[in-house]
C-alpha cells in the first residue's frame, strides 16, 4: 500500500497516524510533501492508495481537499491538530474529504477508520452489489462505479457517488439530511444540512447540462432531497 501525506509530520496527530499505519502494515510506503503542489506532483508518479492532508493548510483546507479531490478518486482523509474543532471537521468533508481523524481517536480507531475509507474507495464492487438501475437517460452501475447519461460518463468522487445512490435506492422519496449524513459520515459532527448541500449541489451540476443544475435530484427545502427522475428500473446483462 501506498500512502502520501501532505504537510508537516512533526504535527503529532499527522506523527501518530503514520505511526499507526507502521504498526498495522509494516510494508507500507509513505511519502511526504510540503505542500499541495508538491502532493499532486508525487501523486501523479506513486499512483497511491491513500493521500492524508495535515490541517496545517486549515486556512485554506478547502483549496488544497478540492485540488487532491479533483484528480483523484481514491481515499483522502484530513488529520486535525491538537484541539478540536467540529466547524474544521464539516470544513473538511465539504471538501471532498472521506473522513477526519481527530487527535482524540485511539490508535484502533484511527486505523479502523482508515480501512473503511480504503474498502469504500479500492473495492466498490464488494461494498455496491447490486444491479444496475436505468432512469429515462440516467444508467447507475454499483457494481462498476459507474454513472453516464446517455452515452457520457459522469465521474463522480466516492462520497457523490454514495449520496446519488442514497437517493436513487429511495425512488422518489426525500431522504432528510440527518438520514445521509449518517449513512455516508457515520460518527460525524456539524450540522447535516451543510454536509449534504454542497455534495448534492455537485452531483446535481455533474448531471446538470450546460450550466443549468440538474433535473434528476430535486431540492426539498429545510428537509433534504429526492430523486426526481423516472422511477429506476433494475437492469440485468
Amino acid at each position: 500500500m501506498k500512502v502520501i501525506c501532505i504537510g508537516d509530520t512533526t504535527n503529532s496527530v499527522l506523527s501518530k497516524v503514520i505511526f499507526s499505519i507502521h504498526a498495522w502494515e509494516p510494508g507500507v510506503e509513505i511519502r511526504v510533501a510540503r505542500n499541495s503542489r508538491e502532493g499532486l506532483g508525487v501523486m501523479q508518479k506513486e499512483f497511491p492508495d491513500l493521500v492524508l492532508i495535515c490541517e496545517d493548510f486549515l486556512e485554506y483546507i478547502t483549496e488544497v481537499v478540492g485540488s487532491v479531490r479533483r484528480v483523484f478518486s481514491k481515499g483522502l482523509m484530513v488529520v486535525g491538530g491538537e484541539i478540536e474543532d467540529s466547524l474544521k471537521v464539516v470544513a473538511s468533508l465539504n471538501a471532498g474529504a472521506d473522513d477526519y481523524i481527530k487527535v482524540s481517536y485511539e490508535t484502533t480507531e484511527i486505523l479502523a477508520r482508515i480501512g473503511a475509507v480504503l474498502r469504500r474507495a479500492a473495492n466498490p464492487v464488494v461494498a455496491f452489489a447490486k444491479p444496475a438501475l436505468q432512469s429515462g437517460d440516467l444508467y447507475f452501475d454499483p457494481a462498476t462505479y459507474r454513472v453516464s447519461l446517455g452515452k457520457e460518463y459522469i465521474p463522480l468522487t466516492t462520497t457523490e457517488f454514495r449520496l446519488l445512490q442514497e437517493l436513487i435506492e429511495a425512488r422518489g422519496s426525500v431522504v432528510d439530511h440527518d438520514t445521509l449524513k449518517s449513512r455516508i459520515w457515520p460518527g460525524s459532527q456539524g450540522p447535516s444540512g451543510d454536509m449534504t448541500k454542497k455534495y448534492a449541489g455537485r452531483v446535481r451540476s455533474k448531471l446538470g447540462k450546460n450550466g443549468k443544475a440538474s433535473p434528476w435530484i430535486e431540492n426539498a427545502y429545510g428537509v433534504g432531497y429526492r430523486f426526481s427522475g423516472p422511477t429506476p428500473q433494475e437492469v440485468f446483462s
